[in-house]
């Protein structure tokens, strides 16, 4: 679990011709801003600051919960990059130990007198997790991201939102790979999420508008036009991206549903359907809708290439 830092890198565009420039306009006239959709903001994903220690596996998590069933209280999913994919729900292939910052949270150690009377309230409350973290205790001390306590993560003022039904997409990714995720998973700091219920933007992030759209205006790490260049999904740059009116959303939600079902090929044809659909509210012209459908032709990126062009590493593995 090497942590591997993205640096931001500016975009390879190509050359915005004046029908470009012009259809990026009215997309922007005729949408709304998508942070202006949501009831919240877009949320980063969490940062351990020492993901050695708090990320675990399947076996480690079955281990400390059998030494103290208290312990699955504090273990949660944690999705990374690698587990979003298109039209799928994520399943989450690792998990977190998650003891929020007793600044914020009311733990039987909270009002210790000091550092090291907190540490033997910690071990009476939770005994398996003191021995285990006692391991990376020289480690947890060092980490710049920490909690009031060496065993606790950072502050965070949004952990409620992780519980709740969410949009959950990669930072950096060769295409838009989000997902509709409901399990209450947390999730690493090289993802974005959502907080919303509604359909209709997961089918917009994974349009061919959007998709023509985020090349043309967000950051990349290279060029975004090849196929080893990616796109990063700021936050910033997704809370501007305009999203078309509600005129149709009912059927784009319909869609969505029936596409998380389907297999590959009716996936295809599902999306083909929702992209004219969208066009259709975006009030694109023949000629608009051409320019968008070429620039598609020119990286054409599916699942199939994930072998052989695999992502960057998610910074907190």
């Amino acid at each position: 679990m090497n942590e591997t830092t993205i640096h931001p890198t500016t975009t390879t565009q190509r050359e915005k011709t004046s029908e470009v420039a012009n259809l990026i306009d009215k997309l922007n006239q005729i949408g709304t801003p998508l942070g202006k959709c949501l009831t919240g903001k877009i949320y980063r994903g969490l940062k351990t600051g020492f993901s050695k220690a708090f990320v675990i596996d399947a076996v480690t998590r079955e281990k400390l919960i059998a030494q103290d069933a208290n312990n699955a209280d504090l273990i949660k999913p944690w999705l990374r990059g690698r587990d979003l994919r298109q039209w799928q729900s994520p399943v989450a292939s690792a998990y977190v130990i998650v003891i929020p910052s007793s600044a914020n949270y009311p733990w039987p150690w909270a009002n210790a007198a000091d550092a090291g009377e907190a540490w033997q309230v910690f071990e009476q409350t939770y005994p398996a997790l003191h021995a285990y973290f006692r391991q990376w205790e020289n480690e947890l001390h060092q980490r710049h991201d920490q909690g009031k306590y060496f065993w606790e993560l950072r502050s965070c003022a949004y952990y409620g939102e992780f519980a709740k039904p969410k949009i959950v997409y990669p930072e950096s990714s060769k295409w838009m790979r989000a997902c509709y995720d409901t399990s209450g998973a947390l999730c690493t700091n090289t993802t974005y999420l959502l907080p919303t219920e509604d359909l209709y933007l997961l089918g917009i992030l994974h349009s061919k508008i959007f998709d023509w759209y985020a090349r043309h205006e967000f950051q990349a790490v290279g060029n975004p036009w090849s196929l080893t260049g990616r796109l990063r999904f700021l936050a910033h740059s997704m809370e501007k991206f305009p999203v078309a009116p509600l005129g149709q959303a009912t059927s784009i939600r319909e869609r969505v549903t029936t596409l998380m079902g389907d297999d590959t090929l009716k996936q295809s044809q599902g999306k083909e359907e929702m992209d004219e659909l969208l066009f259709d509210l975006y009030q694109l012209t023949p000629l608009e809708r051409e320019l968008i459908h070429a620039d598609a032709k020119l990286h054409s990126f599916t699942e199939k290439y994930a072998g052989a062009y695999a992502e960057v590493p998610d910074e907190e593995e």
